[in-house]
């Protein structure tokens, strides 16, 4: 990206091609940020966007939901200045601390207090653990070169190496939410890094008129919701690029019926959820608020 231009530089898994010998895939995204880091150490970029796979996720921040503007609008002067930038300014996982490290903890399946103190000892064995972590979600960032270059090569193996260490005993998802909260860390951050919303948003993509409630870390026409739906119907896509609602509410309606059969449309909670969803991308259609040009 010194230039101007982007190069993808996609990280196959053995997740993905399990006859092929690659990586393995361990900590949802966060082996194979390693594996690009370790392998590039000596000949990175200028700049770097560390993203998912997927174009649209319910964690893009945006009001689409969509990868693609949050990575065309980014400021890399701003990229520079800070070394390190979440690709997300809404507080998902702020400002309440995500995870407050306790040595010795046993952390229930979506708990990782116990783990992350264990993985501190053993990432950072010189380094005082913190009290409490948290930062917005979700292991999507930018950051330059020198930021990068301020750990050894070895720092990064030995990160990948502990995550492979612990295939039989830590569960890849827990290992990859011990990394989340690790990375703007890792990159110069405080371990509490709740930063304004709305300079966030000014300095990462320009958009500096947005009217934001700095108290809940939240700005209208970004995230509509502080908690969307965990992921993405398989045709929203669809939908999203013609922008009709009609294909909006099928989706969704497809949606719920897979859901429905899964048992996971059983709590109250997560019905209006959907619901709320499907109302939002209606309101999208009738009021046109969307860019036609991005497509």
């Amino acid at each position: 990206m010194a230039d101007g231009t982007v190069n993808d530089a996609p990280m196959l898994s053995n997740q993905h091609a399990p006859k092929i010998p690659l990586a393995l895939n361990r900590g949802r995204e966060a082996a194979s940020y390693l594996s690009y880091i370790i392998t590039h150490y000596y000949d990175l970029p200028d700049y770097m966007v560390f993203i998912h796979g997927d174009r649209y996720q319910t964690h893009n921040d945006d009001p689409m939901f969509d990868t693609l503007p949050l990575v065309q609008k980014l400021d890399l002067d701003y990229v520079d200045l800070e070394g390190y930038v979440n690709l997300r300014c809404n507080w998902k996982h702020c400002p309440k601390p995500y995870i407050v490290p306790q040595p010795g903890h046993e952390d229930s399946i979506w708990e990782a207090h116990g783990e992350y103190a264990k993985a501190w000892e053993f990432i950072f064995p010189n380094e005082t653990l913190p009290e409490k972590i948290a930062a917005p979600c979700c292991a999507q960032f930018a950051v330059n070169r020198r930021t990068i270059h301020r750990w050894p090569v070895a720092q990064y193996e030995r990160i990948r190496a502990w995550m492979w260490s612990r295939e039989g005993d830590l569960p890849s998802m827990k290992a990859g939410i011990i990394l989340e909260y690790m990375w703007h860390i890792l990159f110069g951050k405080p371990a509490y890094w709740c930063a304004p919303v709305k300079p966030c948003y000014c300095g990462t993509w320009n958009i500096c008129d947005l009217d934001c409630d700095e108290t809940k870390g939240w700005c209208k026409g970004r995230i509509w919701t502080p908690d969307p739906p965990p992921s993405m119907p398989v045709c929203m896509s669809i939908g999203f690029k013609h922008g009709k609602s009609l294909i909006f509410s099928r989706a969704i309606g497809q949606w719920r019926v897979r859901m429905a059969r899964r048992g996971q449309l059983k709590a109250g909670k997560s019905i209006r959820r959907v619901r709320m969803v499907t109302g939002y991308l209606r309101w999208i259609d009738v009021h046109k608020h969307f860019d036609d040009s991005r497509w």
